[in-house]
């Protein structure tokens, strides 16, 4: 799940025919790949729904019998926020309370700071009891530099009401549909899409092309969506595509070598047991996004 790459993306990079062993290495170590970026970079480039708990800011000034205008610094990369809540919960903030910024920047994502509006009487955090966890924000998580673009229409709609238990998605034959920027298929294996609120992930486009997908996934819930509902299929940023592109080859050309742990060795159990290092410019690269919030490695 969450994979940077397709595996039709990877077929059609790796230029050849695949046979289903093949393709089940693939998608593997398309995996293995994705989340070797996460590793390294200490971030994660796929959008999830999260409600993550902070304290009291010490940066909250103090204004006649009110704490007023301040920030709250968060410990991830926040896309969006659904809601906020403060005073332990108690409190919600409107929209109209607070900017979301990265630094003192409110044009950069993703964002890290929640700043509080100057102007409004009524924005301030609070707490009742302990300062603890006071504030919840309740938020789309995750690295994008084009959030605004990487839900792409794939000019697919439901044809049917979809309850939320269905796992075949009702749209039809996607074999010969385009997504509106123009590639095909619109919807494929290792795809995560959006339909209203809730995001699925495509685990099986079958031979009658209809996909298979699970539902609720990346802290969404499952929901009711009716006939007409547009969906959407998740774009990951263009650099990280490739790199994963350039990991998962790597691995898949790497499975049947001899070798240390700076290649990766398939087991005659099937683990794949992962290099220590990656290829050098992909390191370099990577380099670039290591997160400031301390979880980088390999």
């Amino acid at each position: 799940m969450n994979e940077y790459v397709t595996l039709d993306d990877m077929k059609r990079y790796r230029g050849r025919n695949q046979t289903d062993r093949d393709n089940d290495l693939l998608a593997m170590f398309a995996h293995a790949a994705s989340r070797m970026v996460d590793q390294f970079t200490g971030r994660k480039f796929y959008v999830r729904r999260e409600t993550r708990y902070f304290d009291h800011p010490d940066n909250t000034l103090w204004d006649n019998g009110r704490f007023g205008w301040g920030y709250l610094q968060v410990d991830d990369d926040l896309l969006e926020v659904v809601a906020l809540t403060t005073d332990n919960g108690d409190r919600q903030l409107a929209p109209a309370e607070f900017f979301l910024a990265c630094g003192t920047n409110s044009n950069l994502r993703p964002y890290n700071r929640i700043v509080l509006n100057a102007n409004s009487s009524s924005a301030y955090f609070d707490f009742t009891e302990t300062p603890q966890r006071s504030n919840q924000v309740d938020g789309i998580w995750g690295y994008h530099d084009e959030y605004d673009k990487c839900w792409v229409d794939t000019g697919l709609t439901l044809t049917e009401e979809m309850t939320a238990q269905v796992a075949v998605l009702p749209v039809g034959d996607v074999s010969n549909t385009k997504d509106v920027r123009g590639f095909a298929p619109a919807i494929k294996t290792l795809h995560t899409l959006k339909i209203d609120d809730e995001f699925l992930y495509v685990y099986e486009v079958g031979q009658d092309g209809v996909p298979l997908v699970e539902r609720a996934v990346n802290g969404t819930t499952a929901a009711i969506h009716l006939v007409g509902a547009k969906v959407y299929s998740f774009r990951s940023m263009g650099i990280i595509e490739q790199v994963t592109r350039r990991i998962t080859n790597w691995l898949y050309m790497q499975k049947d070598s001899a070798g240390d742990m700076d290649r990766p060795i398939v087991t005659q159990a099937g683990v794949t047991l992962m290099p220590s290092r990656m290829p050098q410019d992909i390191s370099s690269i990577l380099g670039a996004f290591r997160s400031p919030f301390g979880r980088s490695g390999v």
